[in-house]
């Protein structure tokens, strides 16, 4: 409680400090043009001959953690907008997202966000994709 106490006590007293610091912590999740700060450049030394092949130099050069928060975010507008029941996919992408708003420990840290990634095919598909048009017959 003292901690508290005092981390409170100085944040009135600087608040200006206090919101630069968290938006030097959060704004890798939801501002784009900041590269993931752990990229490796090659594999390390290994017995098993792995070595690192990259699809896309483009790509392995310009990940963002914001596009995937921003796409997701996308995703469930449009399936609200729609009132699609699918929305409820993207729910817990959008509750990751918010609890590293609210209190993320290390700024721009891939493996908090994991979740999202990993669900983010699934989301993004299914809340984008249009879906089937019912055909109505004029003899029914």
């Amino acid at each position: 409680m003292e901690f508290l106490k005092i981390w409170i006590s100085i944040g009135l007293r600087h608040p200006a400090e206090y919101v630069e610091a968290w938006i030097d912590q959060t704004r890798e999740y939801w501002n784009s043009g900041y590269q993931y700060w752990i990229w490796a450049d090659g594999v390390q030394g290994n017995s098993l001959a792995i070595e690192r092949t990259v699809g896309s130099e483009l790509m392995a050069d310009k990940v963002s953690i914001s596009l995937t928060v921003w796409i997701t975010v996308a995703a469930f507008v449009i399936g609200f907008i729609r009132k699609d029941k699918n929305i409820i996919l993207a729910v817990p992408g959008i509750a990751i997202v918010l609890s590293l708003i609210i209190s993320t420990p290390v700024a721009s840290e891939f493996r908090y966000g994991y979740g999202l990634f990993t669900a983010f095919p699934i989301v993004v598909f299914t809340l984008f994709y249009p879906g089937e048009k019912q055909q109505t017959s004029r003899f029914s």
